[in-house]
C-alpha cells in the first residue's frame, strides 16, 4: 500500500512538473538593434511586438499568444522576432540613424500607431511595412502570420 501511494505521488509530481514546463514556451525575442540587423541580413521578415510595461493586453498576448507552440513555430521559421518598448530610455539604430523609442515607433508605424499591443511586420528587401493593432489570440494571430507569409512570397515573386 505504501509503495502504491509513493508511485501515485511520483506520478502526480511528474504530471505537475510537465504541466508547468509545457506552458513556459516563449518566443526567442531580440532587441531592436540586434534583431533589425539580423533581419536585414536574413531572408525572413521582421516581426516587431510593440508593448509597454503597463499594458495589460500586452501581458495577456505574451501569456496566451506568444507562448502558443504553433505560433512560436511559425515565428521561428518565417520571422526575426523583436520585442520593443518605445517608452524605454534607449537609443536605437535604424538605417544608420540614431533615434529614441518614440521616434522609432513613428518610423516603423509610418506615423500611424494606434495603441498597444501592436505588431509590425517589416519586409526590408521590399521596403514595406504592415501593421496590426490590438490583442490577438493564438488562432487569430496564426491567421495574421499566415497572411504576412503569403504577402512576403507574393512580393518576392513580383520582383
Amino acid at each position: 500500500m505504501i509503495r502504491r501511494t509513493r508511485l501515485m505521488l511520483l506520478g502526480l509530481g511528474v504530471l505537475v512538473l510537465t504541466g508547468f514546463t509545457a506552458d513556459t514556451q516563449q518566443v526567442d525575442w531580440n532587441s531592436w538593434n540586434e534583431g533589425y540587423q539580423k533581419g536585414l541580413n536574413s531572408d525572413k521578415a521582421i516581426l516587431v511586438d510593440v508593448y509597454t510595461d503597463w499594458c495589460g493586453w500586452c501581458k495577456k498576448m505574451d501569456k496566451t499568444t506568444y507562448s502558443n507552440g504553433k505560433v512560436i513555430k511559425k515565428i521561428e521559421k518565417h520571422f526575426v522576432p523583436i520585442k520593443f518598448n518605445p517608452e524605454d530610455k534607449k537609443t536605437y539604430t535604424i538605417d544608420g540613424r540614431k533615434v529614441n523609442g518614440r521616434q522609432l515607433l513613428k518610423i516603423i508605424s509610418n506615423g500611424k500607431h494606434s495603441g498597444y499591443p501592436s505588431t509590425y511586420f517589416l519586409f526590408p528587401d521590399q521596403r514595406k511595412i504592415q501593421g496590426v493593432s490590438g490583442y490577438k489570440g493564438p488562432a487569430d494571430f496564426q491567421k495574421t502570420l499566415s497572411k504576412m507569409i503569403t504577402f512576403k512570397k507574393k512580393q518576392q515573386q513580383a520582383n
